[in-house]
């Protein structure tokens, strides 16, 4: 079986650190500009992001890590 790399989001954005965190973490908020997904609390939750035309990513997740502007 091979293995899938892992779906590394990263972006630069004028909304702080908190909203921007809301938007790739909560979501009904990935909904409005993105496409539906599961909710992925905690390290080892189950996801799915759903793109509506068949297309179907699910995995599990390994790391969550916010980064605020300053940390970079």
């Amino acid at each position: 079986m091979s293995s899938i790399e892992p779906i590394v989001v990263s972006l630069e954005t004028p909304a702080s650190p908190d909203a921007a965190w809301r938007y790739l973490s909560e979501p009904e908020l990935i909904e409005r500009w993105f496409t539906t997904t599961s909710r992925a609390e905690r390290v080892g939750a189950p996801y799915r992001i759903d793109f509506g035309d068949g297309s179907v990513v699910a995995g599990v997740v390994r790391a969550r890590q916010r980064c605020d502007r300053d940390e970079r």
